[in-house]
């Protein structure tokens, strides 16, 4: 006769069974625990490409001017005339009495006429209490021309500023003519600037004498 058991004891303090091993479907909880994979093999004629060091710099980035050009603070100082140019504008003061207009045309975008007209002043050295002149400029890219005429005193007074040898160099001459012929003048100049220094040489005729000098 065999006996069967109704009742099975269990005891608490047994270990709990190992979890199941993950399906080899190639899920996504499979793919992101797998290995990462193994960095590219680099080829040894590009490891001594990538280590050989810059080639010498050439004779002209090297060159002495170059470095001055990329170190100095002291650009092209300008003309000598125009080194109180700054001084002046704060210190000399436009002032005039009585009435002056002054009336601007465009005609071009590279041509202007500007008439002046100054009444009730007794600022002009002849006594006249009126004057009126008109000036005429043209400007282009590689220079600028001026002229006014004064119709009461007769005088013509005329700029041409031309630029040369590729900009490195200015021309410049000034006109000045009146009817009594004392104070006609002519005077031509030449400017050759470079990166720090600027040369000047002028020569002509002011107020019936010759005239040259260099700086």
């Amino acid at each position: 006769m065999v006996l069967f058991p109704l009742f099975t004891t269990a005891r608490c303090d047994a270990p709990l069974p190992p979890p199941p091993l993950p399906s080899s479907s190639g899920g996504t909880e499979s793919t992101s625990k797998s290995p990462p994979p193994p960095p590219p093999l680099t080829s040894p004629s590009s490891s001594t490409t990538s280590s050989n060091p810059p080639p010498p710099p050439t004779p002209e980035e090297d060159s002495i001017s170059q470095a001055v050009a990329s170190v100095s603070s002291c650009p092209n100082p300008g003309p000598l005339e125009a080194a109180t140019w700054d001084v002046r504008r704060l210190t000399s003061l436009d002032t005039y009495d009585g009435l002056r207009v002054d009336i601007s045309k465009q005609l071009s975008p590279f041509f202007a006429v500007v008439h002046s007209f100054h009444l009730g002043t007794t600022m002009l050295p002849d006594g006249r209490t009126s004057s009126y002149g008109m000036t005429v400029q043209m400007n282009d890219e590689e220079g600028f021309s001026m002229a006014r005429v004064d119709p009461e005193r007769g005088t013509v007074d005329g700029r041409v500023h031309k630029a040369l040898l590729g900009g490195v160099a200015m021309g410049k001459l000034q006109l000045g003519l009146s009817q009594e012929g004392s104070s006609d003048q002519l005077l031509g100049e030449l400017d050759v600037g470079a990166q720090t220094w600027t040369a000047n040489l002028k020569y002509g005729s002011m107020g019936g004498g010759n005239m040259f000098g260099m700086n």
